[in-house]
């Protein structure tokens, strides 16, 4: 599942606990369909082991570099609904929830990719 429709999903399902009705019922319905992954997972060699994690203590002490920015792709199934049900979508439940998710996660850059033993 890709991290828009992945994080759709999410927010429909926190609606639908909420809002409970018809139509958010149909939209986590046609959100969630099952794709499957095509990461290529880490060889062998760079895979670091080892790695020292700091306590959480300290590394709830450091500043957060950014907010998580959120783009939004709309599937073309969206263009497709009433353009009350678009309107309430584009306008309401999803700029409430972008920003919600961009203040709720931050990013820290990195020098390279992070690869650890799990």
């Amino acid at each position: 599942m890709s991290d828009v429709k992945y994080i759709l999903f999410v927010v429909l399902c926190v609606l639908k606990c909420s809002l409970s009705n018809t139509f958010v019922n149909e939209l986590v319905t046609s959100v969630h369909q099952h794709v499957h992954c095509s990461h290529e997972h880490p060889k062998a060699d760079e895979v670091i082991r080892g790695v020292h994690i700091e306590p959480a203590h300290l590394v709830k002490k450091r500043s957060i570099d950014q907010p998580l920015r959120i783009s939004i792709f709309y599937d073309h199934s969206v263009y497709r609904l009433e353009p009350e049900k678009f309107d309430m979508i584009n306008n309401t439940i999803l700029p409430e929830a972008v920003k919600f998710w961009e203040e709720a996660l931050k990013v820290r850059k990195t020098g390279g990719p992070i690869r650890l033993n799990r």
